[in-house]
């Protein structure tokens, strides 16, 4: 199976419609708009994208992609249910290098376990790629599983990724400063 069947098999049929009117969509406006470009933004789940249909998309006008990676530590990732190891994460954007577009990869600072050793590693990680470094500051979501481990109230205003509150190990200082490298 390749990576795509595998996941229509995982999550079932109403992912492959999803796709399959996705790229109707975009075929149609290649067709009718050959000058148009668009992209696939807010931190794809790299995990999400078969490479024969990324190539599709490029065909079509994809001109950048911007994908998810959270963090390179293995237990952050495991802690965050991210079922990936790094050396997948590099295979990913080794076939995507070859097409030539931009790669933003965002990564999530201040979740509430990680510590700035992580970030610093994160970020010197990302350096040594051909990719765009995104960051993203962790904020926690109403009714998500990571709220249960928050013993504070969720003041609305702090619930937004441009609060930089300290949700965990790091304070507001070292998140704008991580923010600004």
């Amino acid at each position: 199976d390749t990576s795509f069947e595998k996941l229509i098999k995982e999550r079932g049929a109403d992912y492959y419609v999803s796709v399959e009117k996705e790229s109707q969509d975009s075929k149609y406006i290649k067709s009718n708009f050959d000058t148009s470009t668009f992209s696939l933004e807010n931190g794809v789940d790299w995990q999400t994208l078969d490479i024969s249909y990324i190539e599709q998309l490029i065909n079509y006008g994809l001109s950048q992609l911007n994908i998810s990676l959270t963090s390179i530590n293995f237990n952050t990732l495991k802690k965050q249910n991210r079922n990936y190891t790094i050396e997948k994460f590099e295979n990913f954007i080794n076939s995507i290098e070859k097409y030539n577009i931009p790669i933003i990869v965002y990564f999530i600072s201040g979740l509430l376990e990680d510590n700035k050793k992580n970030i610093l590693n994160t970020i010197l990680y990302l350096t040594t790629k051909k990719v765009i470094i995104g960051i993203s500051t962790f904020y926690p979501v109403p009714n998500t599983y990571i709220v249960k481990k928050i013993k504070e109230d969720l003041i609305p205003e702090l619930c937004k990724s441009s609060s930089f509150y300290k949700w965990g190990n790091i304070n507001t200082k070292t998140l704008i400063t991580f923010f600004i490298l």
